[in-house]
This record gives C-alpha cells, structure tokens and sequence, in this order.
C-alpha cells in the first residue's frame, strides 16, 4: 500500500515500524540502525525524485548453507536468506520508463518499448532490469514504468549473491506495482536466473534467486530444474548453538564470469566422461569402479585451466570412518590416476577426532 513518502519518513522517526523492522531483521540490536537506514533511503528518495505516494521493497541476500554447484547438476542444496538486504523506495509511474539511482552510481533510464538484449549491455545493471522485464512480460504478466531510489548492505564478493537480491527485488517490485502481488516467489526467482543467464552473461544455476525470492531456510531439490522442489526448514542456529559468520573480503567478481562458467563446464565434462548429462546422475559407485576416472579428471580441470589463463587446485577431503570415501582414498594412494600440469590435495579426516591423519600431493 503506497504512502505519502512524510507520512512515511515520519513514521520511521517515530519508531512506529520498530517492530516490524525486528521482524525481518531479527536482531534487537539492528533495530536503530535499520530505522536510520530506512529514513536515509526516503530521503534520498526525496532529494532524486520528489515527493510523492511510495512503497517500500525489500529482497535479501543469501548464504549457501551446502551444495554448492549442484543446482546447475540437477542437486539439491541447503541455503539461507541473511538479515543483509537491497531495499528500495519505489513510486509507479505511466511513462512506461524505468528510472533507478543507487548508492554512488549514475540514475539509469530503461524505456520499455524496448527490452532486447544488448551485447554491451552484458554485465551491467541495466541488463539485469531488462531482463527481469523480458521474463515478466515472457510470462504474460505485466510490467510498467517506476522510479526507484535501491540501497543495499548485501556485501558485494562476500558469497551472499548481490545480483540475486537485486534480480528478485526488481522482480518483487513489479510483482507488486502491476500484478497485485500474483507473481510467485518461484517465478519471480526464475526470472532472476533468466535475466543473469540470457542479458547479463553469467551462466549460473538457481540457487541464489530461489533462496532470496523465498527467503528463510530452505532445502531445494532441482531434479526437474524448471520446477524444482522448494521446502522451508524450521531451524533454529542459535537454539543449536550455530552462528553464521560472513567475512567481508570486499572481491569483485567484475571480471569474473568466464572462470565462473568454467566450472559447471569442467562438472558437465564429468558427467559426459560417464555417459550422462548431469552429475546428479552419477552414483558413487560409478566413480569407485571406474580406475582411470581419477586420472580423466585432472585432465579435464588442466585443459579447462589452460584456456582460462588462471590457477586452481584440486583439494579433496575423504571420511576415514566412511568405506567407499576410504576407497577412493586407497585409488589416489595406488596411483590410480594420469594428470597434465595439475596438482592434487588428498587429505584423509577423521570427524570423530576432528584431525587429519594422512595427506598427500600429486603433481606431474
């Protein structure tokens, strides 16, 4: 429901949204900085755009709990949206143009009438809105113009999927503004992904959408990846005694894109050495019986190295208390495998002892 952006201001200052404020952010402690956040983004707003009925939306980052590269294999994985968000004071407008201003960057225009993909448009901002755009209108659902001031404390490099946060709140705002709200957290996810894969160039799975669009902890299963299974964990870390601890290493992944596509590459090269499309289809008994797969495997990393002109390991972790994961110990210990210009970290762990008891390196 659109306020008057003083009413709104107001209201803030008055602490009148502390409570819902704690709500979403869950910690107490957050309340004051959240309030003060808020009111700078109004009036921002404010200073940009003027007055006016507004709405507020909200989309979180994420962290990746475990499965990491498995929802591009069909996996499943357990992520968690984080108290960091992107907000945005937002007021619909008939112009059919999408103004946005953000933290430190340039207003960016998008008029409607024309959504394509553009090549010079990869790996910027504007290609993301248009391609959340696209995906709505792909849908049949409707889109329109809006103009929005965005803030957002989702660490940028820091594992907690930015560009998701971003992708789902544009898709949240016009879910809200022109479809009453109908447009579902999977879609709206979904789309996310569209946009990143198709206008922004990035080829990456569904995970980071679908755990921001939902939010919460979730187990996602991505067997059938155009509607995978979404189901909400009840799980209290704190009751457990479990905290999730973020550090900020203030990376880029600007330049990033070709090593991130890299990897499902070099997991799709796996899966094609077994006669299969995807990992998710490969038993753990496919690779214990299988005695040169260790060594097709540094092979198809080294290859896939050498195109991208950068520099990766191999680091494999076994269960000593685990048979099968004892096995594919024993193969590297044997010499079971052939390699190019590659190294591999094979560490041995006992986890009822919490230390290693063997390791070994491989290189040519």
């Amino acid at each position: 429901m659109p306020n008057s952006i003083k009413k709104l201001e107001e209201a803030f200052k008055e602490g009148k949204y502390d409570q819902l404020l704690k709500d979403i952010y869950v910690d107490e402690k957050k309340i004051s900085y959240e309030r003060n956040r808020y009111i700078k983004a109004v009036e921002s707003y404010t200073v940009h755009f003027g007055e006016g009925e507004v709405s507020v939306f909200s989309a979180p980052g994420r962290s990746e709990i475990g499965g990491n590269h498995t929802d591009h294999q069909n996996g499943e994985v357990l992520a968690a949206s984080v108290n960091l968000d992107t907000i945005g004071i937002v007021k619909k407008t008939d112009d059919n143009v999408i103004r946005l201003v953000s933290d430190n960057y340039d207003e960016i225009i998008i008029r409607l009438d024309d959504v394509s993909v553009k090549e010079k448009e990869k790996e910027t901002t504007k290609a993301l809105i248009k391609g959340v755009v696209s995906g709505f209108l792909e849908r049949k659902y409707a889109v329109g113009g809006f103009q929005a001031y965005i803030t957002s404390d989702v660490l940028i490099g820091a594992g907690l999927s930015s560009s998701a946060a971003f992708e789902t709140l544009i898709g949240t705002i016009l879910s809200g503004l022109y479809n009453c709200g109908t447009v579902s957290a999977t879609e709206i996810a979904i789309i996310g992904q569209y946009a990143e894969n198709v206008y922004f160039g990035k080829p990456c799975g569904l995970m980071d959408q679908m755990a921001s669009s939902i939010g919460n902890l979730v187990h996602i299963d991505f067997a059938n990846p155009e509607y995978p299974y979404v189901e909400k964990i009840d799980f209290d870390m704190e009751k457990y005694g479990y905290r999730l601890c973020i550090t900020d290493t203030k990376g880029s992944h600007a330049d990033l894109t070709d090593e991130y596509a890299a990897i499902p590459k070099e997991m799709k090269l796996v899966a094609k050495y077994f006669g299969k499309e995807v990992l998710r289809d490969i038993s753990i008994n496919d690779v214990l019986e299988d005695k040169n797969f260790i060594g097709y495997l540094g092979d198809a990393v080294s290859l896939t190295l050498s195109i991208m002109d950068s520099f990766r390991g191999l680091h494999i972790l076994f269960d000593n208390k685990d048979e099968k994961q004892h096995k594919m110990y024993d193969l590297f210990e044997e010499g079971k495998y052939r390699h190019l210009d590659f190294y591999i970290d094979v560490v041995l762990f006992d986890p009822n002892r919490s230390e290693v008891i063997g390791n070994k390196r491989v290189t040519k």
